[in-house]
């Protein structure tokens, strides 16, 4: 889950840090000795967290790789292993519904759920900043994984919280299509999917389109 005891370790490694220079400091007796070991230690932290954040950049691409060639088990574990060690709050909440939708196209709609709610109810600013740029796709998606799991009220719930201006109109389509199925409206649930074809296959690769086109097959056999 979304946690900042991620974090302890590091904020534990700089506090040791800064006891060093400030002990430094004591033992020689001139701040200028403070300020060269703040600063160097200052460069190498920094130095260190842009490695971070590029290796873990490179490795949930890898991540979103194999989800859209179908290896969602393997997309699933890589998440997991970046979720251990996330780089920042942001990243976290990233790499964690990443490992929803990996749980998600595996069929595991309990493990894909709780982890949804987890970044779903995280609140402070990294939040915001999330939920700023990624907020419709984000719930788009979980409302999709309700959908799925026969929750139509929570998925309905996410969906409503979507302003008139999506920035993702394409993420709706199944998700809206899968809850008018399931109320037994089979006609609308063809209209929406037929009016987001287009839009759909723009934006997803083939296997990742597979979902939808098996929803679309049951909602043609429904009709009959």
């Amino acid at each position: 889950r979304v946690s900042w005891t991620h974090f302890f370790p590091r904020f534990a490694g700089l506090t040791g840090l800064y006891l060093v220079a400030s002990w430094l400091t004591i033992r020689f007796g001139e701040m200028h000795h403070f300020i060269l070991w703040a600063a160097t230690f200052l460069v190498v932290y920094i130095l260190w967290i842009r490695g971070r954040m590029r290796r873990e950049r490179e490795h949930n691409e890898l991540g979103v790789g194999l989800m859209s060639t179908g290896e969602h088990a393997a997309a699933g574990q890589l998440f997991e292993a970046l979720c251990r060690r996330p780089v920042s709050m942001t990243s976290h909440m990233m790499l964690i519904f990443n490992r929803a939708v990996a749980y998600q196209c595996e069929a595991d709609y309990d493990q894909a759920l709780a982890l949804y709610r987890s970044v779903l109810d995280t609140e402070g600013r990294a939040s915001r900043r999330v939920m700023a740029v990624h907020g419709d796709q984000l719930r788009a998606r979980a409302a999709e994984g309700f959908a799925w799991a026969g929750d139509l009220s929570a998925a309905e719930a996410l969906l409503a919280q979507l302003g008139p201006d999506v920035k993702a109109p394409e993420a709706l389509v199944a998700p809206r299509a899968l809850i008018a199925l399931r109320r037994g409206d089979a006609e609308a649930a063809l209209g929406i999917i037929e009016a987001g074809w287009a839009d759909v296959e723009a934006t997803l690769s083939g296997l990742e389109l597979s979902p939808l086109k098996l929803l679309y097959a049951y909602t043609l056999q429904t009709l009959g």
